[in-house]
């Protein structure tokens, strides 16, 4: 290891079986605690060399089963670049090893996938043996066949794109992709005699531009207890396709692997986290959730997204806090009657939290529908808007009140609604109730002997009925009280 020292940093052995996703092997913490996965025995024994900075991973009495790629790893994310462990019998079977292990190809290029034969036999020539090669997202079920005869078979669904050829000189199966797409991403595994296989070569086809990973919300606040979401949303590649790995970065702490979904939806959780942390993919809106429930105040943390190894997401700070600490949003005014073409400024102030440390959400309700999300504001500027809101609508903060503020300006008719801010998505305002009245109703609201006249968008009503008592009812007025 350059640029670290072994004796004062865990490290973990994984281990990519062929056809197989990878599995833990064993951590070795800097204190020599072992901790092994699944499985794994005494025969596999880590130990590190100060002498040289290294880790040194022993596996003794070595099995057929024991034949795999050895990756050691550090820091959560930063791997070695793997060591092709085979096992052969007595009888010398042929070993087949692939590169490069990861191909990262743009969409519309060509790509050749090489799958080499090795064996002290001189009989176990690549021209002697057909080949298959599997698509892994397809549960290891083969994509082509190449015969010794130079028959193709192709499984349905895959065009001449997938042209197999033999590198008789290095003894090598080469599967050729020409203009690859981005559904062509996956593991291709080679694979003779129907049970001996390459390690596979994981292929990612990137877009025109590589993905981009934007993490919502940028904070997060949820009450011990209670269940944090925690969303990634995709640009430039489809997460169906594609490996999702999230971490996490306690304070003070280095940054560690929470999990991995592959795709074909098998989790792979790093050591101390359980189902507590689960993730998903939604293809509606081409998004990772890291969803955790029942959460601690031990989970407090940065969490990012990655995928292909080295892209990230900008990260959700999750804050778990005590019940006592839960903020309180208060909604003012309750009702509000604004005329048509007017602007209003809808208010929610905050109690036992920061406006400038929390994402504010705005939801509305018009009479006899559900509750809708109309716009969010979040703590670095950010602002989202629903498909169906409009520019009339703006939020902001006021500092000095600790508010949120809902700015509709030229409201509508159809602007009246019940409006409700909401933080920490469970915690909500009481509500404002908008009503927006028609303007060519303002003469009406002068009755005889009445004057009214309008002053900056505000309707002034004056009396000139001497020695007559006035009565207000909500619908109007009533001379007298009758």
């Amino acid at each position: 290891m350059r640029n670290g020292t072994v004796s004062d940093t865990g490290v973990f052995w994984d281990r990519e079986l062929p056809g197989k996703d990878m599995e833990l092997v064993l951590l070795d913490e800097p204190s020599n605690i072992i901790t092994r996965g699944p499985g794994i025995t005494e025969r596999f024994q880590p130990s590190r060399h100060t002498s040289n900075n290294s880790f040194i991973l022993t596996i003794t009495m070595v099995q057929p089963s024991d034949t795999a790629v050895y990756y050691c790893s550090v820091w959560g994310d930063i791997s070695g670049s793997g060591t092709q462990l085979n096992v052969t019998t007595p009888l010398s079977d042929p070993v087949l090893m692939q590169y490069p292990t990861v191909s990262k190809v743009p969409e519309g290029q060509a790509v050749d996938l090489q799958c080499k034969n090795y064996n002290s036999n001189v009989n176990n020539r690549v021209e002697k043996f057909s080949v298959h090669w599997y698509y892994s997202q397809n549960n290891n079920h083969i994509l082509l066949t190449h015969y010794v005869d130079g028959r193709v078979y192709r499984s349905a669904g895959f065009s001449e794109r997938f042209q197999p050829s033999r590198d008789v000189a290095n003894n090598s199966y080469i599967l050729t992709i020409r203009d690859v797409q981005l559904n062509d991403s996956n593991v291709y595994i080679c694979g003779i005699w129907g049970r001996i296989f390459g390690s596979g070569t994981r292929l990612n086809v990137t877009s025109a531009n590589v993905p981009v990973l934007i993490q919502s919300p940028s904070v997060e606040r949820v009450t011990e207890g209670q269940t944090a979401r925690l969303q990634c949303t995709v640009r430039n590649a489809a997460v169906s396709h594609t490996d999702v790995h999230w971490y996490r970065e306690l304070p003070g702490k280095d940054r560690e692997r929470v999990l991995t979904q592959d795709t074909g939806n098998n989790i792979h959780r790093s050591p101390g986290f359980t189902e507590r942390f689960q993730p998903s993919r939604h293809t509606s809106n081409n998004s990772f959730i890291l969803t955790i429930t029942m959460v601690q105040p031990s989970d407090t943390a940065v969490y990012y997204c990655s995928v292909w190894g080295d892209i990230s997401g900008n990260g959700t700070q999750l804050n778990v806090t005590t019940p006592l600490s839960d903020p309180v949003l208060m909604q003012y005014p309750t009702v509000s009657k604004v005329p048509e073409g007017q602007a209003v400024d809808l208010q929610c102030a905050m109690y036992n939290a920061s406006v400038i440390d929390t994402d504010v959400h705005w939801h509305y309700q018009r009479a006899g529908y559900h509750t809708e999300w109309l716009i969010s504001q979040f703590v670095n500027g950010t602002i989202t808007k629903s498909r169906d809101s409009h520019h009339r609508f703006q939020p902001s903060w006021n500092v000095g009140s600790n508010s949120y503020i809902l700015t509709i300006v030229n409201v509508t008719l159809n602007d009246t609604a019940v409006y409700r801010c909401s933080v920490w998505s469970y915690i909500h305002g009481a509500g404002t109730q908008l009503n927006v009245t028609d303007k060519s109703m303002l003469s009406d609201w002068c009755a005889p002997g009445m004057e009214g006249s309008r002053q900056n968008g505000r309707v002034l009503i004056q009396a000139f009925i001497p020695e007559i008592e006035l009565g207000w009812a909500r619908s109007g007025f009533r001379p007298g009280g009758t």
